[in-house]
């Protein structure tokens, strides 16, 4: 009786794994196909001759020799990269957890490293808001740099 029940069991847990493999390639088709379908539509001829369309002006990282721009470029730098690795290390948790399958150690740890993606944002939101404050106090704009662009530029 008890090894029909493990059978049983084991055969649930392969069911649910299989499931979310299932999902996760049913994400993944879509993605390609409408990835397809948008590379093929852009392949087609466009009549815009007469939209004018102007470059953005001051978009990037300026370069100067000044201290205050250059400190602004490296805080900017600095700031950017932490976020994409917190974003990864956020994306790495939550396809750690879908793939756990149940494994109580594996869930455990998708969900520290989750937490720990979310504690290194927040930190990164908190030190990007004493930059701004710091450099305000004495009268420089360390984040000057990551002006985005505008519509109508």
């Amino acid at each position: 009786m008890s090894q029909h029940f493990a059978q049983k069991v084991f055969v649930g847990k392969n069911m649910i794994i299989m499931q979310q493999i299932r999902s996760i390639l049913i994400t993944l088709v879509t993605i390609l196909a409408q990835l397809f379908f948008t590379l093929t539509n852009l392949s087609s001829p466009i009549y815009a001759d007469s939209i004018k369309i102007k470059e953005p002006q001051n978009i990037g990282i300026p370069s100067s020799s000044n201290p205050g721009t250059i400190l602004g470029n490296i805080i900017t730098i600095i700031f950017t990269v932490g976020a994409v690795a917190a974003l990864f290390y956020l994306l790495w948790g939550t396809v750690e957890w879908i793939l756990s399958g149940g494994d109580k150690e594996k869930i455990a740890s998708a969900r520290k490293r989750i937490t720990h993606a979310l504690i290194g944002l927040a930190l990164l939101a908190l030190a990007f808001f004493i930059a701004k404050f710091a450099g305000e106090t004495v009268n420089l704009d360390p984040t000057a740099a990551l002006r985005l662009p505008k519509l109508n530029e």
